[in-house]
């Protein structure tokens, strides 16, 4: 695909769900291939599907699985195996948010987001695929990495052929 001609410029890359107990398989996998980026994302958490179906959260700990979700996010950072990460605040895919002030977690993320050279992923696919309020970010997590000049790359997350670009211009209007 790299060899053909487009109108537009292409990257080639994947998503790539992270799992710590499996940082080896990962590498072996991407290292074998020229892709122009790889993105992590979390989708997992301790084996909890987050993001699968709204009525999987009844009597789970909220603020126990946000601490964890960025715990995993910290370690896919810190792996070295990615360009970039993939929406991430994707814990709020059906609205739950924790008791506790984020603001110290985006920091933090925002960092390690520097510290290693990685970019976020400003996604509208939550939008489009959960019917979220915000488009991209959290209005306080974008606020916060736009402070810390962490590089934000957009993406549409398409789930499905007509959602190709939906909200583009829109999202890398809000990172500018």
């Amino acid at each position: 695909m790299k060899q053909k001609a487009y109108p537009i410029k292409v990257a080639f890359g994947l998503e790539v769900c992270y799992f710590k107990e499996y940082e080896n398989l990962i590498k072996d996998i991407i290292t074998g291939y020229d892709y122009d980026f790889i993105t992590g994302s979390v989708h997992w958490v301790d084996g909890f599907g987050f993001d699968h179906k709204k009525e999987l959260w009844d009597n789970i700990d909220i603020d126990n699985t946000y601490k964890r979700y960025y715990e995993i996010m910290e370690s896919l950072i810190k792996s070295k195996l990615f360009t970039g990460v993939a929406h991430p605040d994707s814990i709020k895919c059906f609205g739950h948010t924790p008791s506790y002030d984020l603001i110290p977690t985006y920091k933090h993320i925002a960092k390690l987001l520097k510290e290693y050279n990685m970019y976020a992923e400003q996604s509208g696919g939550l939008h489009l695929n959960y019917h979220t309020s915000d488009i991209g970010m959290n209005p306080l997590m974008l606020k916060i990495f736009k402070e810390y000049n962490v590089r934000m790359e957009t993406a549409s997350d398409a789930h499905q052929p007509s959602h190709v670009g939906v909200n583009i211009k829109k999202l890398q209007a809000m990172i500018e």
